[in-house]
């Protein structure tokens, strides 16, 4: 996993939260890396699992609220610090639509070693999407976080539906998008 969403979310904690509570979640002895990550990084993807539970155990606020949140939040982190990645992306749809084809094409060019998700997509009408989501990780929720994200960037009204491949299967699924004119 990107060392960009490690230090997004750390910063998310400390922004959200506050810097104590990201310290604590650094310090926890189970992290394999220590709690120490940068930017330009490749980690598992297990710490930062146990950082949100950790960290939905501290604020009371369940996992399930928290990832999609820090997805969100990674979303805005992520066009700051690369902005040339939706330069030709227009509306919502446009960018989740161009994901494998122009998003991922770059960050493979940064980062050859990524092993990154896959989506394909089925645009079925000028305002409706279907994207399949796949990851080695349990990560659907952030990729809904992702997708509101873009939705707010774009300032766009939309309805979504996820429908995972089985109950608590969470690195599978449909979203199915439909935008508001």
């Amino acid at each position: 996993m990107l060392g960009v969403v490690y230090t997004s979310f750390i910063e998310m904690v400390e922004e959200k939260f506050s810097p104590e509570i990201a310290d604590q979640l650094l310090a926890n002895p189970q992290l394999q890396y220590g709690g120490i990550y940068t930017a330009v990084g490749s980690y598992e993807h297990h710490d930062i699992i146990r950082m949100a539970i950790h960290l939905s155990e501290i604020s009371g606020i369940p996992a399930d609220d928290l990832v999609p949140a820090f997805g969100e939040y990674l979303f805005h982190q992520l066009v700051q610090r690369y902005p040339q990645m939706i330069e030709d992306c227009h509306s919502m749809l446009d960018l989740l639509q161009g994901i494998e084809t122009s998003i991922h094409t770059q960050v493979r060019a940064l980062y050859p070693s990524a092993s990154l998700p896959s989506f394909e997509c089925i645009r079925e009408a000028d305002n409706h999407l279907v994207m399949q989501y796949e990851s080695k990780r349990p990560f659907v929720n952030l990729a809904l976080g992702l997708i509101q994200g873009a939705a707010n960037h774009y300032g766009q009204q939309y309805e979504i539906e996820v429908v995972r491949a089985r109950d608590n299967e969470d690195n599978k699924a449909s979203f199915y998008i439909t935008t508001q004119p």
